[in-house]
């Protein structure tokens, strides 16, 4: 019998599965002893085995000679051949910025790493961003302006220790499952769980304090936490005295919103917000826990700098049990912001437009520093307006499904249809890869090789399995690009033999960088050593638990925010008058490229419309009928209704997994971005109008099972 430890392909929190080959097949358990999982698995990664002979896995590159021919298997040389034979010619006639390329957090570290250097030196351009921009940007943006570094503070571990966990804007239920399980540990041991969020998911249920709170209004109820803290004389004097900066602006600031004002806003009881707020700042140890729910709107930042603000005057960091956890969605959503795929930044999370930090790359690369490209015209939310408009003319899409998961949905399908040249490499035949003039079958899972940063910044050994199980004809994704670099006169950037050459190059890339790996080794990670960055040579083992002596600046102190928060970008009226929120389902993952296709997962239907009983019987709704769902701009989709007393009456939910004819993101305009350009993804408003006009009387059901093993 063989046996592979590796993490699930799925959410960050990367849970190790073990797979046991024998006679009589494969088996997928977890891995015992795992620092989240424990050994257990979510119904996801009990299902991951069937990501290996997934029926829209790509087995072979394929090929188009015209749009309006079809795709065909072809060879890789031929495929290669042509993708740099069109990039080729479009960097002559249009430029190197005229091709963009858009990266994943779904790629390895290795992967991510090369996929910046490629595109900065052997494309030359500038415009390079993933679809992480969509996900943990406005996070990143809060915590590395008052914090100093864009990583969560804390680890599970700290979870299970809390006293007090503040969750917001996350459905840990169904986003994260595994993590439940921290959770869990914590409220046996007596802690005080308080959840904010629309819904009444299965976290909010066994929380001690729930707020549904109107969606979009989460950074006012952090500054009336503030003004609260503060009026009940809770502040952390000391702390805020010798490690932070900014306190007396920001306590200006708070005295805008008392709890009685935000009330109004938010829709929770001024007692409420009293009650939350002294048992955060009185514990002993408090944690704020957030996930997208309050980050994906245009003043996303301004929230989680407002929730940052709570923790730091309370002085609830740098402790066991205290912090602040970014919950992190993608499987590399950590890793792969922080290896040079963001338009901003090159590898170590260095700023693009600092000249030591481009030197120091300059140097591991081998290149001048004038030779990398400046920052990028464009975020990832921006490049498709950028292709209408005739600025980007090629566009390389790496391990992502942006045709479902970009806002304005048929706006993206048409800056598609206008692209000269469409490459996609992906390990699925997604959406967006079906409207490709090549694709490249990437590694994914079973094949990568390489590592992964998880939720905790924990570095994660990616292993392949034997060759016999793996997927035919699969490539390593940086063996692609190095392929293309020698078809791109840059095979000298590209000289690896091996994945670990590229790990070790990495670590020179980053040592001294604020994501820090360079301490660690490939042995050590290989055989399990647990490592958080920052990684250096006097700290292999990482630093699992930042800020316990000082903040990541010069002076060593946190910064508060005086960031004013806002409302969202589209309100309710009589004639849109239901907030529409998404976001995942237990059974699915991101676009659902993959689980709508895997035989244990589709069974959970996608297109669905949740909303209260209330609300359906004041429309005469029916359990099971069809809804028309109208955003203010006139676009309409076809939802089935889900009754379901677990939600706002003034709102309705719907998952971000739909098939392409029923995405939600049809329904979400690009709008106006955040100050990390993030598009406001949580929220719009809508109409809803029955298409079966008798309403019939049915028992409401509760959220369906979520099959999380705890």
């Amino acid at each position: 019998m063989s046996i592979v430890y590796t993490p699930c392909p799925f959410c960050a929190l990367q849970c190790g599965v073990t797979i046991k080959q024998t006679t009589k097949g494969q088996r997928i358990v977890g891995k015992p002893h795992d620092p989240i999982s424990e050994g257990h698995l979510c119904r996801k990664g009990l299902a991951s085995l069937e990501v290996l002979n997934h029926t829209q896995r790509i087995e072979a590159p394929l090929l188009r000679s015209t749009r309006t021919q079809p795709l065909t298997a072809t060879s890789w040389t031929t495929a290669l051949d042509a993708v740099a034979e069109r990039l080729r010619s479009i960097k002559k006639n249009w430029g190197p910025d005229s091709i963009a390329v858009y990266g994943s957090g779904a790629l390895t570290n290795e992967t991510a790493y090369i996929l910046g250097k490629f595109a900065r030196l052997a494309l030359g351009t500038r415009e390079i961003d993933y679809n992480g921009r969509f996900c943990m940007s406005s996070a990143a943006k809060a915590y590395v302006t008052m914090l100093g570094l864009d990583r969560p503070t804390s680890t599970f571990e700290d979870i299970r220790q809390a006293e007090t966990l503040l969750i917001v804007g996350s459905n840990l239920s169904d986003a994260h499952p595994m993590a439940m399980r921290a959770i869990q540990h914590a409220k046996t041991h007596g802690a005080t769980i308080i959840v904010i969020d629309p819904r009444r998911t299965r976290l909010a249920k066994s929380a001690d304090y729930h707020l549904a709170i109107r969606p979009g209004t989460d950074g006012f109820l952090a500054w009336a936490m503030i003004h609260s803290i503060i009026q009940q004389n809770l502040v952390n004097h000391d702390f805020v005295t010798n490690r932070t900066l900014g306190f007396e602006e920001m306590a200006k600031q708070a005295r805008h919103y008392s709890p009685h004002v935000v009330s109004l806003l938010t829709g929770i009881s001024p007692k409420i917000i009293e009650t939350i707020s002294r048992l955060f700042a009185v514990s002993t140890r408090s944690m704020l826990l957030h996930g997208r729910g309050m980050e994906q709107y245009q003043h996303g930042v301004e929230a989680v700098s407002a929730f940052l603000n709570v923790v730091l005057v309370t002085g609830q960091i740098g402790r066991p049990g205290t912090g602040a956890v970014m919950l992190t969605g993608q499987a590399n959503g950590q890793g792969g912001r922080e290896l040079g795929q963001k338009s901003d930044q090159l590898p170590g999370s260095r700023p693009i437009t600092d000249p030591i930090h481009r030197q120091a790359i300059a140097r591991v690369w081998g290149v001048d520093p004038q030779t990398i490209p400046p920052a990028g015209r464009f975020t990832a939310s921006e490049f498709f307006p950028a292709i209408d408009r005739g600025d980007i003319k090629a566009l390389m899409v790496v391990g992502a499904n942006p045709l479902l998961s970009a806002p304005d949905t048929s706006a993206v399908r048409h800056a598609v249809k206008n692209l000269e040249f469409l490459v996609v490499i992906d390990p699925i035949l997604t959406e967006t890869a079906q409207e490709a003039d090549v694709v490249i079958p990437a590694g994914g899972f079973g094949v990568a090789e390489g590592t992964i940063t998880n939720v905790e910044a924990r570095i994660v050994p990616v292993l392949p399995l034997s060759s016999h199980l793996r997927p035919v004809n699969a490539w390593q994704d940086w063996q692609v690009f190095q392929e293309l670099a020698k078809r791109l006169d840059s095979a000298q950037y590209f000289p690896y033999q091996t994945t670990r050459e590229i790990f070790e190059e990495m670590q020179k890339a980053t040592e001294g960088a604020p994501s820090d790996y360079s301490g660690t080794s490939w042995e050590s990670i290989m055989s399990g050593q647990i490592a958080h960055w920052p990684i250096t040579k006097d700290s292999p083992l990482g630093t699992p638990r930042l800020y316990e002596t000082a903040f990541a600046f010069s002076d060593g102190r946190a910064r508060f925010s005086t960031l004013v928060p806002g409302p969202a970008t589209e309100l309710t009226n009589s004639e849109y008058p239901f907030h529409l929120i998404t976001g995942r389902l237990g059974a699915h993952y991101n676009s659902g490229a993959q689980t709508r296709f895997m035989p244990t997962l589709k069974k959970t239907p996608t297109s669905t419309l949740f909303i209260h009983p209330k609300t359906a019987r004041q429309l005469a709704i029916s359990d099971g009928s069809p809804v028309r769902v109208t955003n203010s701009h006139g676009t309409s989709l076809t939802l089935t209704a889900h009754i379901t007393q677990d939600i706002r009456q003034d709102t309705v939910f719907v998952s971000m997994h739909n098939e392409l004819d029923k995405a939600i993101n049809h329904l979400i305009p690009l709008g106006p971005l955040s100050l990390s350009g993030m598009p406001e993804f949580k929220h719009t408003v809508v109409s809803l109008s029955p298409l079966q006009s008798l309403y019939e009387e049915v028992t409401v059901v509760e959220e369906v099972d979520l099959g999380i093993t705890l």
